[in-house]
């Protein structure tokens, strides 16, 4: 394929780190890891927001994401406080890190208090391993598009039970507002399934040199407020009845492996 050349502004990003400062209540005592490369949008979050309280970014070497164990150790030995990645980083972590057989449980990063994931679907069954391994930590899902980075974020307050599906993408983080459309274009109603719609400060500026593409999903979605411009997702969700949101699947045959 082509790249798509997401034209993210500073205005994005900073309204992202500075409601994720906030939000985790980050300070200087904080050790972050970075696991996602710096050119992975994720990685914003690592040394933009460390940056903002003067919290230290611990870079996790490539020889040593490759070896959950190692990772394990390496996590431990740096006392990581905040843990950011994608599910299937953490799953290995946890399953396969060595902390279930005895190597780390004495120390299985004792000074771990927040675990972010975002970037793909995390299996109820493994979150609820990551969570016993890691009885200390708060967790969030945080979700959103590249063309968004995180819009909506949800706290994992207990462990999901075995027959839940999914777990929800929650709230919209401050600043953002989110719509789901029908497909006759009107604003579906609590428990209706609809694509969803982004806009607020996050969104990015469109693709670069690539106006037709730009034009086919940023736009208007409420005739009524035609001067706020939203970027289309693709991606199905519905609201529940106390407002939290819930991802339910993709319009087109994009999957991810």
């Amino acid at each position: 394929g082509v790249p798509k050349g997401v034209m993210l502004t500073h205005r994005n990003a900073l309204s992202f780190v500075d409601w994720a400062a906030a939000q985790f209540a980050l300070t200087r005592e904080d050790r972050l890891s970075n696991h996602a490369p710096l050119h992975f949008d994720l990685a914003v979050f690592d040394v933009f927001a460390a940056a903002g309280v003067a919290a230290a970014v611990v870079l996790i070497p490539r020889s040593v994401a490759a070896f959950p164990a190692e990772m394990a150790a390496f996590a431990a030995d740096k006392n990581i406080s905040v843990w950011y990645s994608v599910p299937s980083a953490l799953n290995m972590l946890a399953t396969r890190g060595g902390l279930e057989q005895g190597g780390l449980e004495q120390r299985a990063l004792p000074g771990l208090r927040l675990v972010l994931f975002a970037g793909e679907v995390f299996p109820t069954g493994q979150l609820r391993r990551a969570m016993a391994m890691f009885p200390n930590a708060v967790f969030y899902n945080l979700y959103g598009p590249t063309e968004t980075n995180v819009c909506t974020f949800y706290r994992v307050t207990e462990p999901p039970p075995e027959d839940r599906a999914s777990i929800p993408i929650g709230l919209p983080i401050d600043g953002v507002e989110l719509s789901c459309l029908t497909d006759d274009g009107h604003e579906a109603a609590p428990g209706e399934r609809g694509e969803l719609w982004v806009r607020g400060p996050t969104v990015m500026r469109g693709y670069l040199d690539d106006p037709e593409h730009t034009a086919k999903v940023l736009g208007a979605p409420d005739p009524a407020r035609p001067d706020l411009i939203a970027y289309c997702t693709g991606d199905l969700a519905a609201r529940d009845a106390t407002g939290i949101w819930h991802f339910a699947g993709r319009r087109d045959s994009q999957i991810k492996s």
